[in-house]
Formats: structure tokens, C-alpha cells, sequence
């Protein structure tokens, strides 16, 4: 697309006359003349007629040609010399008529290089003494020799060295391991069989709650408050997350010597038994709690601590009993 210099009108690139105005689009326009001169130092358009460039004040404008002058007023002639105007004999010469002093020629204001003059010789020296002045005065700031030891972080006043390094009355050094245990050393079947023993009393704690809590339910767990009921749950729910704890104790024990290994089997399995019966007893206080008539669940909640969390109980309490944890070979030797 192209724009009529006419109208301005937008056109193809192929169009040879313009919709719009129909002006003829492919006549070849002539640009006009420039009417003037140019800088010669800078290259601006100097109107016609200016003498001086608009934009550097150049001269640009035409000087007459310098005529010198022949009525020139010669000097005195000096003793010896012969007079000009006198007629010379043929065969001598004529010398010349010296001139006291010659007019300087003027300086062309056209030379694009008449403001380049070298530096003098004043400049040059000015700048240097300033440079030595700097460059001088910012390594005496730096390093002031006047005073080289203010910069240094080291005592300069004489101390008392007589008692250095003496520590005082020690008895110990510091981080020195002067006092060992003062109880006996455990070996890892000790520790392995006091844990066990403790799991062991635990289980058996635990298993009396779930008794006790078993009663509660079927006693007011039904016909009591709202509150006996909710705290019935509170309290079983509490005793699963303590048999759960005992059961991570038992399964970290250490057993590589393999003393305690079966013991630790019998221990985890008893009180995986113990815990499916206290998960049956919370679910039974669960409904008790949750149900806007717990007597319509009562049936329902009792029948599994009857039914197979009975049969946990009994497994468990049988297991318990017959359940017997060796001491460990060195209290046994002894």
C-alpha cells in the first residue's frame, strides 16, 4: 500500500491513478531546489545572503581578493645606496628596495581547522602539578607517615607479663572426663529384659482397666448421664492409645543376642490381643455416647464384647499367666 501525495488517500502498490482525486501517481515529482550555500566547517544550510554560518558562526561569506597595495612608501635609502629612480648604467643592477616590516596575512575564518591550535605549554604544566597535587596528597592521607602506627590494632602500652599464662588453682581441665558412672554398666540384655518386664506389668494393668471399663458399660453405660457416658469414651479411648504406646516399646527392643527374642514374640502377641479388645470396647462406648437413645444399642453394642473380644480376653489372660520372662545369663550366674 502506498498514500496519494495528493489527497492521502491509502492505494495499492500497482494503482497508476488514485481513486479518490484521480491524480496521475506515476509521474516522477521534482524535488525542489535548495536555494543557499553550505557550512563548509559544520555542513548546515546557510541562507542566501548570510555571511556567518546559523548554527557554528563560521564565515561563509565571499571576500574580495587581497590587492597589495603599490604606493607603498619605500624606506630611506642608506648611505651607498643608489638612488631608484636614477637611470642605472647598463651594466650594473638594480638592488632592490628593503621594506622596514611586512603586513601579516589574515587567517582564512573558512579553514575548518583555525580553532585547533596546539596546547600550550602553561596548560600542560598547570595539569600536571595539579595531577602530583592528587595523586600526592591521597597517598599521604593513605599511608600517613606522620603517624604509621595508627592504624595497627596492637597494644602500645607496656602490661605486666609477670603472671602471664598462669591458669590459677586448677583441679581439673575443662572437657576432661575426670568421673565415670557411678552406677553399674547395663548390659543389652539387661536393658532388654528390664523393658520386657515393664511391658509385661503394663499389660497387665491395662488388661484390669478394660475389665473395669467393660463393668462401667454395662452398668451406667446405658442408663447414666450424658457426661458418665462421654467420659466412659474419653477414658477408653485414652487406654487404647497407652496399649498402642506399650506395643511400639516392645517392637524397638533390642534382641540380636537373641536371649529375649521368643519372650518378645509372646509379649507382642499378647498385647495385640489386648488392643482388638480395647478397640471393641471404645466402638461399644462409642455408641453409647453418640446415640440419642443408648438403650435402643445396648444389645447390639454388648454383643461383640461378648462375642469375639471375649475370646481376645480369654486368650489373653491364659497366655499371661502361663507367661514367664528368663533373668538375664549374668544375674543368673551370679
Amino acid at each position: 500500500m502506498k498514500q496519494c501525495p495528493h489527497c492521502h488517500a491509502l492505494v495499492s502498490d500497482a494503482a497508476c491513478v488514485c481513486p479518490a482525486c484521480h491524480a496521475e501517481l506515476d509521474l516522477t515529482a521534482a524535488l525542489p531546489r535548495l536555494t543557499g550555500s553550505y557550512c563548509p566547517s559544520c555542513g548546515a544550510l546557510v541562507p542566501e545572503g548570510a555571511d556567518t554560518c546559523p548554527k557554528c558562526g563560521m564565515w561563509v561569506g565571499k571576500r574580495e581578493p587581497m590587492r597589495v597595495p603599490t604606493n607603498i612608501p619605500l624606506t630611506d635609502p642608506l648611505p651607498g645606496d643608489r638612488q631608484v629612480n636614477a637611470a642605472p648604467a647598463p651594466d650594473e643592477t638594480n638592488q632592490l628596495p628593503r621594506i622596514e616590516s611586512a603586513v601579516p596575512s589574515e587567517h582564512d575564518l573558512r579553514d575548518p581547522y583555525l580553532r585547533e591550535r596546539p596546547i600550550r605549554m602553561r596548560t600542560v604544566i598547570v595539569a600536571a602539578i595539579a595531577c602530583l597535587a592528587i595523586v600526592g596528597g591521597a597517598i599521604l592521607l593513605i599511608t600517613h607517615p606522620w603517624n604509621p602506627g595508627a592504624d595497627l590494632g596492637a597494644a602500645t602500652q607496656p602490661a605486666d607479663t609477670s603472671k602471664a599464662g598462669f591458669p590459677g588453682a586448677i583441679d581439673s581441665l575443662t572437657g576432661q572426663d575426670t568421673k565415670g558412672p557411678t552406677g553399674e554398666v547395663k548390659s543389652g540384655d539387661e536393658t532388654s529384659h528390664d523393658i520386657l518386664q515393664e511391658a509385661y506389668e503394663n499389660l497387665g494393668a491395662y488388661a484390669k482397666q478394660l475389665d473395669d471399663s467393660v463393668t462401667a458399660l454395662e452398668s451406667r453405660g446405658f442408663s447414666g448421664t450424658s457426661e458418665e457416658r462421654s467420659e466412659g469414651f474419653s477414658n477408653a479411648s485414652t487406654l487404647g492409645v497407652e496399649i498402642s504406646n506399650t506395643i511400639n516399646k516392645i517392637q524397638e527392643v533390642d534382641t540380636t543376642s537373641g536371649s529375649y527374642q521368643d519372650s518378645k514374640d509372646e509379649l507382642l502377641k499378647m498385647a495385640n490381643w489386648l488392643r482388638n479388645r480395647s478397640d471393641a470396647v471404645t466402638t461399644a462406648w462409642k455408641q453409647a455416647a453418640q446415640s440419642e437413645n443408648p438403650q435402643s444399642v445396648r444389645e447390639q453394642a454388648l454383643s461383640s464384647i461378648r462375642g469375639e473380644a471375649a475370646s481376645w480376653s480369654t486368650m489373653f489372660e491364659s497366655a499371661y499367666a502361663n507367661f514367664s520372662l528368663p533373668e538375664p545369663a549374668a544375674q543368673a550366674n551370679s
